[in-house]
């Protein structure tokens, strides 16, 4: 799994050289065949940097997808081609413009059309040299050629230059500042790397409100269809604390959280519980524990290549304030662990925790029968977020779970 644009970008720098030694002597078949190379590495890398910034990535998913045909979906395995379908056929180029900085657009103007036209002419002679000596194209067009690929590299930004990272050890790390630029982040990776493991805490004192900002609810919607498949193993820790007098979050992890993927509880979803309690300083104290969040994706088969994303629970800082250290590369593995220690101290959500958890509130046993009396108290409150289409959805989760049905199944991580 890909994980470093740097790399890519020195990459691109060394194929660059060898367009000038090729030109030099001649050899125009290499000049084109690398200029084609690095248009697709420099495209791979905008796809990775923006699709989880841009307004419309429903559609350019859609379009690699019928582009790709009975292919798995994946735009690293795209021939040049299809890049220029991929690119002719979406506004993902206009979209990226948006987000460049403003000097960016200074260096020059870009025109689409004429850039399709170019790298289509490109395309062609690369598809006729099985006919055609290519070494007989004038050098002036090999040469307006390259000086075009080099002022779209800085265009776009995908030029040689070093991005404005902090080495640590071989992970990369950016401060990222505000809610929505940390989902913008998490569906970069989720839209571009092959994850199929997410870790996650939930250590904030406050219950989830519905969230109508389009980036948030793309990526929920994306974990959800990926649970449902089996594409996607999600642990997820949620604190639990004596200072919610109202119980809004237990309430919420009761009758919002268990219910919705019961289906897939244990099997690709897996909660526990951490009560925050057991992080008391010395003296008795009600006040919840401050314990730092931790987000991480990453592939089963190499779990130490991955991303992770790491922030503070104190509810006083604004959302779009809040900062996040994001931190991605191939040494993740002491992040993980210490997630794991985390997870390996809470209470692993089953059945039997979760009637024990219904009958602490109410200091005696609960049946099925007390169990749907209480949903439909609980529908009159405004602060618990399920809809009365939920409601029997809830009723049947929790007739299943009085019957002790959908019993864990091992899992090892």
């Amino acid at each position: 799994m890909k994980t470093n644009n740097i790399d890519e970008r020195v990459n691109i720098k060394s194929k660059l050289e060898r367009v000038n030694r090729s030109i030099s002597t001649r050899d125009y078949k290499t000049s084109v065949n690398l200029m084609i190379s690095v248009y697709e590495e420099a495209i791979k890398i905008l796809y990775k940097t923006y699709l989880g910034q841009i307004d419309n990535p429903g559609d350019v998913l859609q379009c690699i997808i019928e582009l790709n045909k009975d292919k798995k979906p994946s735009i690293r395995t795209m021939q040049f081609g299809q890049f220029i379908g991929f690119l002719k056929n979406t506004s993902f180029l206009e979209e990226v413009i948006k987000l460049l900085p403003e000097d960016a657009n200074k260096k020059f103007q870009f025109d689409k059309s004429e850039f399709i036209r170019k790298i289509s002419e490109l395309n062609k002679i690369r598809v006729q040299d099985v006919h055609q000596n290519v070494s007989t194209l004038p050098p002036e067009f090999v040469k307006m050629n390259f000086e075009y690929l080099k002022l779209f590299l800085k265009k776009f930004g995908v030029d040689s230059r070093k991005e404005t990272l902090i080495e640590f050890g071989s992970l990369k790390t950016q401060k990222i500042v505000g809610e929505i630029q940390l989902y913008k982040s998490l569906n970069n990776v989720f839209y571009t790397e092959n994850v199929d493991c997410l870790d996650a805490t939930y250590f904030s004192a406050k219950i989830p409100k519905h969230q109508k900002h389009e980036e948030i609810g793309r990526y929920w919607t994306e974990v959800e269809q990926r649970l449902k498949n089996g594409s996607l193993t999600l642990r997820r820790i949620i604190s639990l604390s004596n200072e919610d007098k109202r119980n809004s979050k237990l309430l919420w992890l009761l009758f919002d959280l268990i219910p919705k993927h019961y289906e897939y509880l244990n099997k690709s979803a897996f909660f526990s519980v951490f009560k925050t309690s057991r992080v008391r300083q010395y003296k008795e104290s009600d006040k919840s524990a401050q314990i730092v969040n931790l987000i991480m994706m990453y592939n089963r088969e190499n779990p130490n290549i991955g991303h992770a994303w790491l922030f503070s629970t104190h509810t006083e800082t604004h959302v779009n304030e809040r900062e996040y250290l994001y931190l991605y590369g191939d040494n993740i593995s002491i992040l993980k662990s210490i997630f794991n220690d985390m997870y390996l101290s809470s209470d692993k959500l089953n059945n039997d925790l979760i009637k024990e958890m219904i009958s602490q509130q109410t200091n005696e046993q609960v049946d099925i029968e007390r169990v749907n009396n209480a949903i439909i108290k609980l529908d009159q409150q405004k602060d618990i977020l399920f809809s009365k289409d939920d409601i029997e959805l809830i009723k049947t989760v929790y007739e299943k779970i009085f019957n002790n049905e959908n019993q864990e199944e091992g899992f090892v991580f």
